[in-house]
């Protein structure tokens, strides 16, 4: 990037990024820190995106139990209806925007 550091800044600079102190810095990390700094780095609606990984990471599910949870009515297909329908269960926040950005994202197909 073109920004002269020595080795010390960048252990602090490493430190003060590492929130859990794996000695990595995951993406989670990253974004909030630069949230606390004043950065903002995404756009409205990828919020809810966060937020439903954080909460399948948090619940430690794979990716086909998390398709399930949001396919409500087992047909093998997340409608809107059905990503809306676990949302409210889960009480996250969302708005019609938000449902269609990541629909406009996953749904490659157009089918929905």
């Amino acid at each position: 990037m073109g920004i002269p550091i020595n080795p010390e800044e960048m252990d602090v600079l490493y430190m003060f990024i590492d929130l859990d102190g794996t000695g990595e810095i995951e993406y989670h990390e990253f974004i909030r820190r630069l949230r606390r700094s004043g950065v903002n780095v995404r756009k409205k609606e990828d919020e809810l995106l966060f937020t439903l990984y954080r909460a399948i990471q948090d619940a430690g599910l794979s990716l086909k139990n998390a398709f399930d949870a949001f396919d409500t009515n087992t047909d093998n297909i997340i409608s809107k209806e059905d990503m809306k329908e676990v949302l409210d269960e889960m009480k996250v926040a969302y708005n019609k925007e938000a449902v269609d950005y990541i629909f406009k994202i996953a749904d490659t197909s157009g089918d929905n």
